[in-house]
């Protein structure tokens, strides 16, 4: 049973942290907190990390079910968040001339959910990739059970302890970039994030009408 729990564990694992790794977090999260003072962006890395693992959680117990009663597609999902990210690019390319925060509703403690949490962690590929976590695992040869819950939601835990550790690593090197280095790095955190946002909506768009 604990070798069928760590068997599980590794395996979603292996699907969730090239698509969920918190390299991303961090780039938002250095993008979007520069301004704010260290108390807050540690509140910052601790409600990232938290409504990471309440998404995934939520999606892997509901998403199958509102996909089919209420009719959301994988594509809607992709296109859905590819705009939030696109949202998210442009306001750290392009942040306002006012120096009160990064971008639009972006501000403050609002960044933990949005965007580092969704789409910046728990984004278009984590929720089709934990919506499809149970027929990956039945072809594995796990059905259903409760050592393969637990280590699903250990993966969930996982996933926004790492989140958590790298945000609290980033804040470590604000001091030592100063602010001209992080406005910089921004707007090249910006430029990449727009354009995988991009890629998103092309792909949604590709997969809902081709």
């Amino acid at each position: 049973m604990l070798i069928d729990f760590y068997e599980v564990l590794i395996m979603c694992l292996v699907m969730l942290l090239p698509i969920a790794h918190p390299l991303t977090g961090m780039a938002l999260f250095m993008g979007f907190s520069e301004r704010l003072p260290l108390k807050c962006r540690k509140d910052v890395a601790i409600k990232s990390s938290i409504y990471s693992f309440l998404i995934m959680l939520a999606v892997w117990l509901s998403g199958t079910f509102i996909m089919e009663n209420i009719g959301v597609s994988i594509s809607g999902i992709k296109i859905a968040g590819g705009v939030l990210l696109i949202v998210a690019g442009f306001g750290l390319l392009f942040p306002p001339s006012n120096g009160r925060g990064a971008s639009y509703s972006f501000q403050g403690s609002n960044i933990a959910f949005m965007p580092i949490a969704l789409p910046g962690t728990a984004g278009p590929g984590v929720i089709s990739m934990i919506i499809g976590f149970d027929s990956f695992l039945s072809e594995a040869g796990y059905e259903g059970g409760r050592v393969k819950d637990i280590a699903i939601i250990a993966s969930f835990v996982t996933i926004s302890f790492l989140l958590w550790l790298g945000l609290s690593f980033a804040n470590r090197i604000f001091p030592v970039l100063g602010a001209t280095r992080i406005a910089i790095l921004s707007c090249l955190i910006g430029f990449v994030q727009f354009c995988v946002g991009a890629q998103f909506v092309i792909d949604g768009i590709k997969q809902a009408f081709f």
